[in-house]
């Protein structure tokens, strides 16, 4: 991205903000992250006064003001990153006078925070989903895989609809997210983002990083899980298993029952979806690159042997300050890093 020249955009309740807004920010950082806590936005700002009259010169935007963000190069164009909520304005002096600006992607807000109790009997995942989402005002995606699974009691007991979709979905090795008037329940590793989007993998080359780090061994302690599930035929509990697809004898017994077989096989598989991506993680620093967002597949290139190859972005933070960086977290794929 050498030579390009890197440039911030932002609407405040639909307005273009003016230069002053621009002369003092100091920086503005996105963080995209699957589930729930998948978009944010920071911003920072010198809030000095004005010297000749004493007077602040930048105005706090109203309560739940809307703030529309887009980075890029002025060389190739720029990119909507997201439309956000203000939800945690700042402003104070330390070492000088500062704004800080903070606010969550602007579906997260509103009734979905509630805490309720209610169950569900003999349905399924996506019946279940459909119907919270209609309730919301929201249309409903579900990955089929898991949208089928069948449920024969289910309860949610004083939880948020984002608290009790994001339970449901670390179970079921999913992503909940509520994202462009979408409620969404996706199996992670099908190549999709937390907007149900499809991703293309990108490669990145050891010359594209001003920094990066690794961390992590291409094996773990658990090469299989154990989950278990009351049999209401057989009156007792039948235990389900699954591999973690790492190399070793030792089991990780899960102590939550579980509500059906399926349910059970379900959550063995997710867990060992996790311990296979906490297997190995890394890091890395680079200019801009806004097509990078969580869950994005990754190949690595001209890094030390048994680092390249592939790998799964967990977190993405697009950071502007004087220029334009993406940090990003990676974490093995499911299955595990495998040596190149």
């Amino acid at each position: 991205m050498s030579g390009l020249f890197p440039f911030i955009e932002v609407e405040i309740n639909g307005a273009p903000s003016n230069q002053i807004f621009y002369d003092r920010l100091i920086s503005a950082t996105i963080t995209d992250a699957p589930g729930q806590d998948s978009d944010s936005i920071d911003l920072e700002f010198d809030d000095s006064p004005d010297p000749e009259t004493g007077n602040y010169i930048l105005e706090i935007p109203p309560e739940n003001a809307e703030i529309w963000i887009s980075f890029g190069y002025r060389d190739t164009g720029a990119s909507k990153m997201g439309l956000f909520t203000l939800d945690q304005p700042e402003d104070g002096h330390e070492e000088t006078s500062f704004m800080r600006l903070s606010g969550r992607a602007a579906d997260m807000s509103g009734d979905l925070k509630e805490a309720l109790s209610e169950h569900w009997d003999d349905t399924t995942i996506g019946k279940v989903i459909e119907e919270l989402a209609k309730r919301h005002n929201l249309d409903a995606q579900i990955s089929p895989s898991l949208a089928s699974i069948p449920l024969e009691y289910y309860s949610r007991i004083n939880q948020s609809m984002l608290g009790f979709g994001t339970d449901l979905a670390d179970q079921l090795g999913g992503i909940f997210a509520v994202k462009g008037g979408k409620m969404l329940l996706l199996k992670r590793g099908e190549g999709k983002d937390a907007k149900g989007n499809d991703l293309s993998p990108i490669i990145i080359d050891r010359s594209e990083c001003s920094s990066w780090g690794f961390s992590g061994f291409p094996r773990q302690l658990f090469g299989q899980v154990e989950t278990e599930w009351f049999d209401r035929a057989k009156g007792r509990y039948i235990r389900e298993t699954a591999a973690t697809g790492l190399d070793s004898t030792v089991k990780r017994r899960m102590q939550h029952p579980y509500p059906s077989k399926e349910f059970a096989k379900r959550a063995a598989q997710a867990e060992g979806e996790r311990l296979s991506r906490e297997s190995a993680k890394g890091q890395m620093t680079l200019p801009g690159r806004p097509e990078i967002v969580a869950e994005m597949p990754l190949t690595l290139t001209s890094f030390r042997p048994g680092r390249n190859g592939f790998w799964k972005v967990d977190t993405a933070r697009h950071v502007y300050q004087d220029t334009y960086t993406t940090e990003v977290d990676i974490e093995a794929p499911e299955g595990g890093r495998k040596e190149e």
